[in-house]
């Protein structure tokens, strides 16, 4: 059997709607099965599609202001690079203990803004999950999805 392409089924789908909404159990169970085996979807999936178009989109999501910006950010992430990307409850003590000492040496270059606005520093610890690269990292939690963030940084001023 051939399986259709994603724009195929939804079309197809959207061609079945109209006679799937008319007609009784009996009648929606046979289209079911008519599209499952033209499409090589599963009967469940169909239910699930079936149910979002009848539902209509969804509004978007608010999406929160950032805390801080890019700059913070950046030394926060090199912060976590020096010090092997530790989980946040032992980033908080380091970044606390070695900030200055570190842009003595010149290890980390952040601005006088920056380093003036010590809160920014401030992790909290149990917001930050470990063990992930920087591009999955989120300063400020604003994804939309349901999974957490890989690395989630929070202020406490």
């Amino acid at each position: 059997m051939h399986r259709m392409d994603m724009r195929s089924r939804e079309q197809y789908l959207k061609a079945l709607l109209g006679r799937y909404l008319r007609v009784r159990k009996r009648g929606k169970s046979a289209l079911l099965d008519e599209y499952c085996r033209n499409t090589g979807m599963a009967r469940k999936s169909v239910l699930r599609k079936i149910a979002g178009l009848l539902k209509g989109e969804s509004p978007p999501r608010k999406r929160r202001r950032p805390v801080y910006g890019r700059p913070v950010r950046v030394a926060l992430e090199t912060l976590w690079e020096i010090f092997d990307r530790p989980c946040g409850q032992r980033l908080k003590p380091l970044v606390e203990e070695e900030l200055g000492r570190l842009c003595a040496l010149g290890e980390i270059e952040v601005d006088e803004k920056t380093a003036r606005c010590q809160w920014a520093f401030k992790i909290h610890p149990f917001r930050a999950s470990k063990n992930h690269p920087p591009s999955h990292a989120k300063l400020s939690s604003t994804s939309g999805s349901r999974m957490r963030p890989a690395l989630t940084f929070s202020l406490s001023r």
